[in-house]
């Protein structure tokens, strides 16, 4: 029978399916396995990834402070049959806080990208290609609160190889502190799996808003109130009739002071002036050129939250003329409660800018 799950979601039999219009296959990310460690550890691995054997995996890693004067340096592995390679097999590429960015050849695990050397928690995503016969590549951002309260957080972007597996698929990943001491209790790192074959409906992320303007012309799209849940994924599309900035807030939240940022303009060093905001600024674009988001969040309980932002803007349309991009890293003070409503506002003091076809899409999963 079919039956009809969470975020409008359906199971059902390969037969059954088409009598809705679904395909026999509809799968995205499906969640391989996870760790919370339990007691103190310097890692935090996930093993057996042979029993799926997946294409591609996405790991998302929350690194809880050490005790004071220690470092927090999450540095990705990987490994095969239960053995996590710490050999200097990796080559990586990787920018801090928007500095000048640093490279190494042969070094004992991924990604540089630690983006703070002190204490504060860090948020990271990465996605991995897993392709048997080649050696294995992916890229990583993430980010840290910096100091609690109003604070620009700090950032770090990377892309990575590991070249001593080129005959089968990793099947282990870890995320190691390179800085020596050990994660807190609660440290988690979860790692989900696509393959194009895949036929599942067992789908990590769950469908939690779908806004659009159809009904007409609005200074802001706004989701109801949604599930609360610790990981967000958003996805944002918008066209403006006027030149305008984007802020992006929380539960109805709007207060100066609440949030903080910095931000990047196609590859600049980082403009840090985001501290005492009402909103996160998603940055100024110019009229009658559309603009997409995508937007992760670690929505914690307890903790401040963070936002990766990467957006594209199309520039002047045609021939002659590239996309601009933005990376913005930002976070709501706010550590009670769980964002369960976001808004984007279009910078135009109240006038009607963003046009009938703007979007914004909200996935979230535990």
């Amino acid at each position: 029978m079919v039956e009809w799950l969470a975020g409008n979601r359906i199971k059902g039999t390969t037969a059954e399916r088409p009598v809705f219009g679904l395909t026999s296959g509809f799968a995205g990310w499906k969640e391989m396995d996870r760790t919370v460690i339990g007691s103190d550890s310097q890692t935090v691995t996930v093993s057996n990834l042979d029993d799926y054997d997946k294409k591609y995996y996405m790991m998302l890693y929350r690194t809880k402070k050490n005790v004071s004067g220690s470092w927090n340096q999450p540095r990705i592995r990987m490994g095969t049959n239960g053995s996590v390679d710490g050999g200097g097999n990796y080559g990586i590429q990787y920018n801090i806080t928007g500095a000048s960015g640093g490279h190494h050849a042969d070094t004992g695990g991924v990604s540089w990208c630690d983006p703070s050397t002190p204490t504060f928690p860090i948020f990271g995503y990465s996605y991995i290609v897993n392709k048997a016969g080649q050696e294995k590549m992916g890229f990583v951002q993430a980010m840290d609160s910096n100091t609690a309260g109003d604070y620009v957080p700090r950032r770090c972007e990377g892309v990575y190889k590991y070249h001593a597996n080129t005959s089968t698929s990793i099947t282990d990943l870890q995320v190691w502190n390179a800085g020596g001491n050990n994660f807190l209790a609660g440290s988690e790192l979860i790692v989900l799996g696509y393959d194009p074959t895949d036929t599942h409906t067992d789908n990590f992320w769950e469908e939690l808003a779908d806004v659009n303007l159809s009904g007409g012309q609005a200074n802001y799209i706004e989701t109801s109130t949604f599930a609360k849940k610790k990981n967000l994924w958003v996805q944002v599309y918008v066209e403006q009739d006027v030149d305008s900035n984007h802020f992006m807030t929380f539960n109805g939240d709007s207060a100066s002071g609440s949030y903080s940022h910095t931000y990047s303009n196609d590859g600049a060093s980082d403009i840090t002036n985001g501290s005492s905001k009402p909103a996160i600024v998603m940055r100024s674009r110019t009229a009658d050129q559309p603009s997409f988001m995508n937007i992760f969040i670690s929505n914690i309980d307890g903790d401040e939250k963070l936002a990766i932002i990467n957006q594209v803007n199309q520039n002047t349309a045609g021939a002659g003329a590239s996309p601009t991009r933005t990376q913005q890293w930002g976070k709501w003070q706010t550590t009670s409660g769980q964002i369960e409503k976001i808004r984007v506002t279009s910078g135009s003091n109240g006038s009607p800018i963003y046009k009938t076809n703007a979007r914004l899409k909200v996935w979230g999963a535990d």
